[in-house]
């Protein structure tokens, strides 16, 4: 959860796919932790429902709509940028809100006062810079070799990506780069099934029975 907290706030290293360390036990300190912050998190989303409703409701949508794709059934993909976006509808509600709320005690009646430009100047910088950002990424996303060597780039422990990347260039009959992929897959998680099938696909396609 604080992984896509901090996606959210500063979408750096963003990717299909993830690598994540696992705790294995409850009473592993980090664990322990977060869930004490999760469920600080929700007490507060109701302390707010009545002084700040607006801040409360995007708490709300993000948590709610977080729980679908928490992983507490681990899938396929533990973290992935794109479980956020619903979340993230509520994401931006709660930085509206809190947008109108320091705005409003900036406020000077009816004279705007220099503390509220600056307020709005730094806000339209922060918009401009997600705004670029958010255009960035979509070249990430022009076809399947692309953004399978740019996931490499920011997660090369991805034995998905690998995989990803392999089928990308098999469909592109580039085997041999797909036979490269499939292997450095198989050599980072050795038990996963899928990987030896894509790479017998490769060897049938080379003819190498």
């Amino acid at each position: 959860f604080w992984t896509y907290v901090r996606l959210l706030l500063f979408p750096l290293n963003l990717s299909p796919d993830h690598v994540m360390n696992l705790s294995s036990s409850f009473a592993d300190p980090v664990t322990m932790v977060s869930w004490f912050a999760l469920s600080g998190l929700v007490y507060l989303s109701y302390y707010l429902r009545r002084r700040a409703p607006l801040i409360s409701f995007g708490l709300f949508w993000v948590i709610i709509h977080y729980i679908p794709v928490s992983n507490i059934i681990p899938s396929v993909y533990i973290v992935a940028d794109r479980y956020m976006y619903i979340p993230s509808a509520g994401f931006c509600l709660i930085l509206a809100g809190f947008g109108q709320t320091v705005y409003s005690n900036l406020s000077n009646k009816y004279i705007v006062g220099a503390k509220q430009i600056l307020f709005i100047i730094l806000i339209t910088i922060l918009l401009l810079l997600y705004s670029m950002k958010t255009i960035a990424y979509n070249a990430v996303w022009l076809d399947d070799k692309i953004l399978w060597n740019y996931a490499l780039r920011v997660t090369p422990q991805s034995s998905k990506a690998y995989k990803a990347r392999g089928n990308a260039y098999l469909a592109l009959g580039d085997v041999n780069n797909a036979f490269k992929s499939f292997n450095k897959a198989i050599e980072i998680n050795p038990t996963y099934p899928d990987l030896y099938n894509n790479r017998g696909t490769v060897y049938d396609t080379m003819g190498n029975y």
